[in-house]
């Protein structure tokens, strides 16, 4: 069936037909920028949550390392009692940040503080957790439900290359586990002074060789600064340091009497986690410029 059409009405769809058209495409355009600035907040927001994160697992690294050094007699329990404290001012610096962020609610209740059982734990330090290798694993597992929470907001949608970026942190924050979980095993270890079993060798072992394979890992992508700073590391005093003592430990651990002071090894480790820590740091705030 034809429709008849005037000349006029025909003049008159040929002229708005490419107006129809254009104003289709603006609005695309702005559905598509509305789209792309919702995906920088929510970037912008799981970022600052992933910064949380990361300064949390500092503090409960630093707790883990504490306690291992208290359950020795290496430590006085008001110093332990005030690295709790830290951990604390951290954890309720986190909630808002975990709040803000795009995970769902089921997630954000997953990782919320009192998710973390924490004073469970700590309740149990030298009443029926006596001994560093019963602890430090309990305190590890409250770090790894952190990793966790930074493994999904890495799987959120990203752009801009922010995902390549994710997955590089989450290798460095794997490096700064291990180098803090070593912290904690030596220093009960110098606390004790004591011969080695075999599982601890072990674990002294595999905890090296991890921040080493991290640190190496072709996974990296990261800011030219950042990749000066890892080539460097074998060259400053607490690296080498550390390695003298992990060599101390090995080379003694049958006889034991190590003769180095848990604080001692406590500032070495901490100046090699703080080293990983700037790198994180530095790539975070990168992050935060690009969304």
């Amino acid at each position: 069936m034809k429709l008849n059409l005037s000349i006029r009405t025909r003049i008159l769809i040929t002229a708005l037909l490419p107006l129809l058209l254009i104003l289709i495409g603006g609005i695309m355009v702005v559905v598509e920028n509305i789209q792309s600035s919702d995906l920088a907040r929510s970037m912008n927001r799981n970022v600052r949550c992933f910064q949380a994160a990361t300064a949390l697992i500092a503090e409960l690294q630093r707790e883990r390392g504490r306690t291992s050094m208290f359950l020795t007699g290496a430590l006085a329990r008001a110093e332990l009692d005030n690295q709790r404290n830290k951990t604390d001012a951290w954890l309720a610096a986190f909630r808002p940040a975990l709040e803000a962020s795009s995970l769902n609610v089921a997630e954000q209740r997953k990782y919320a503080p009192e998710a973390l059982k924490l004073e469970t734990l700590r309740s149990q330090i030298g009443v029926t957790v006596t001994e560093p290798a019963t602890a430090i694993p309990l305190y590890s597992e409250k770090i790894d439900q952190l990793l966790n929470l930074m493994n999904a907001i890495a799987n959120a949608p990203t752009t801009k290359g922010v995902g390549k970026v994710f997955t590089s942190l989450l290798v460095l924050e794997s490096a700064k586990e291990s180098a803090g979980i070593l912290r904690a095993t030596v220093s009960g270890i110098l606390g004790a002074d004591q011969p080695l079993s075999e599982p601890q060798v072990l674990t002294v072992l595999r905890l090296k060789g991890g921040i080493d394979a991290s640190l190496s890992s072709k996974a990296l992508t990261l800011l030219p600064d950042s990749v000066a700073r890892i080539k460097d590391f074998s060259s400053q005093p607490d690296w080498r340091q550390l390695n003298q003592t992990i060599s101390v430990v090995l080379d003694k651990s049958r006889s034991g009497g190590f003769g180095i002071k848990p604080a001692d090894f406590w500032g070495t480790a901490t100046g090699v986690i703080d080293d990983i820590g700037a790198l994180v740091e530095a790539e975070v705030n990168s992050l935060l410029v690009k969304t």
